[in-house]
């Protein structure tokens, strides 16, 4: 399984890494649709293949085969500086994603997916004011997932996944003034979710319970330079515990061509209160223990959309999106120096034919200017922006 996820990788997914453009290092870009509709009531929504990660009930509405692809270009703009140094840590990257769903019976639609969950990537100068916290890193959450969407009745949809989670991770940190240790891991899982809807009128309300993950991680510390530390190749060992995620969402049909949307979603965060690695074999000290402090708190996002028919042949959207950080003013990293977002999105589907659509979003993220004071004397201001683009398309068959 773990050689199939390596293929799949490499394959799909080109080995990109992404920072988080969600708040923390969750990635939010799991569908061209929802994304222009700034992921509003995706709890509630359904015929779409990307329900199977983002509440598989939705999938019982598809009444044909179907395959779905997105691609999402990310353009961030960071700046971290002190009042002498600069640092602009970010750089272009690309999110992909892959869905299909076919009906297996009158009432039940199964669905697969493959799709970047959480990411981070970032590099700094060698040597610059927070080396001792974070140099460069990267962190690739893979989510394999198989779903099914059950219509039970008129009114009730019901859903289930399962999903294979695997994780890369490195990172490279100072161990002492002309000494670096690299943390290169990985770890697979497994994780399941569970979703309801109910339709009444012409409203549809939604409810999707994604699980949380624990990820075990395996590999080596690699300690080059001259410092307090045997230069080597050391195995070392981590936990690292991922967010659930709860949504709630509402549809609501205006009319033949007007739907309004609205999302409620609440992160787990808090149990990504530390993270703790073991080193073995290092011979000044074995095991030796290096603890970072998180302090992640649960997070609560909002959000607003509009979808409207503007004729038989083209739908455009738009969306706001309130997406508060989990960090705090004290334990926030240069690995992830977060604050709270605001998107602002648009999108448009065009149909070419009866068997494709072509989709289409835009997104402008603004971040709330942040501070990172790590190590402690040093004070950093953070500002950051991003701009997505991304482009997909719906092909039934």
């Amino acid at each position: 399984m773990k050689w199939l996820s390596k293929a799949l990788v490499a394959c799909f997914f080109g080995g990109v890494v992404t920072e988080g453009y969600a708040a923390g290092f969750y990635l939010k870009e799991q569908s061209i649709v929802s994304q222009g509709q700034a992921f509003a009531g995706v709890a509630a929504q359904s015929g779409l293949a990307s329900a199977a990660y983002f509440n598989p009930a939705g999938l019982s509405t598809i009444e044909q085969g179907t395959l779905e692809s997105g691609f999402h270009w990310i353009e961030p703009d960071q700046k971290v500086a002190t009042d002498t140094d600069q640092q602009s840590p970010l750089s272009t990257t690309l999110i992909p994603n892959l869905y299909w769903a076919t009906p297996v019976s009158a009432d039940t639609v199964i669905g697969l997916g493959v799709n970047a969950a959480f990411g981070s990537d970032n590099e700094y100068d060698a040597g610059y004011f927070g080396s001792s916290d974070h140099i460069k890193g990267s962190l690739n959450v893979i989510d394999y997932t198989a779903a099914v969407g059950h219509q039970l009745s008129e009114q009730f949809r019901l859903g289930a996944a399962f999903y294979y989670q695997t994780l890369d991770v490195e990172q490279t940190k100072a161990s002492g003034a002309t000494q670096t240790a690299t943390l290169d891991g990985e770890a697979d899982t497994l994780g399941f979710s569970l979703g309801l809807q109910y339709r009444t009128g012409g409203t549809t309300l939604g409810l999707s319970h994604r699980s949380g993950t624990e990820q075990d991680v395996v590999g080596t510390n690699t300690i080059v330079g001259a410092g307090g530390f045997s230069t080597g190749i050391y195995t070392a060992s981590a936990t690292m515990k991922l967010p659930a995620i709860t949504a709630l969402g509402v549809e609501h049909n205006v009319d033949d061509y007007t739907n309004l949307y609205l999302g409620v979603t609440r992160y787990d965060w808090s149990v990504y209160d530390s993270t703790t690695v073991t080193t073995r074999g290092i011979p000044q000290v074995d095991p030796f223990a290096s603890i970072t402090t998180n302090n992640y708190h649960d997070t609560t996002s909002f959000s607003f959309g509009i979808n409207h028919q503007v004729r038989s042949d083209l739908e455009l959207r738009g969306g706001v999106l309130f997406d508060p950080t989990p960090t705090n003013d004290t334990d926030r990293s240069y690995s992830t120096p977060d604050g709270d977002r605001t998107w602002l999105t648009m999108g448009a589907s065009k149909i070419v034919d009866q068997s494709l659509i072509i989709d289409l979003a835009l997104s402008h993220i603004k971040v709330d200017p942040v501070e990172v004071n790590k190590p402690a004397g040093v004070k950093a201001r953070v500002d950051t922006t991003h701009n997505i683009i991304s482009i997909g398309v719906r092909k039934s068959f």
